[in-house]
């Protein structure tokens, strides 16, 4: 678990490339405002959609997104979300 914690720390950061790693999948990117509903389950899905969105945006089709995040996340996800999908 301390690998993973730390590759992911590596890989989802915003560094920038250099001599000993690529480019973190953060680099170059703007933050989203998150949402300010304050209930967490509309607060949810308003992030989801403006990430979807800002995907789409980019030239995405929307079509496959994935979505990272910790395991209680997902859970709480999909759990309101009422969607059987791994997370």
């Amino acid at each position: 678990e301390d690998v993973a914690a730390s590759l992911d720390a590596a890989v989802f950061d915003d560094s920038a490339a250099d001599s000993v790693r690529p480019a973190g999948l953060l680099n170059g990117l703007s933050p989203l405002t998150a949402s300010t509903a304050t209930n967490s389950v509309d607060a949810m899905v308003e992030d989801l959609g403006a990430l979807a969105s800002k995907i789409v945006d980019l030239g995405g089709s929307g079509n496959n997104i994935v979505y990272i995040m910790s395991a209680r996340q997902a859970v709480f996800a999909r759990l309101n979300l009422l969607t059987n999908d791994p997370p």
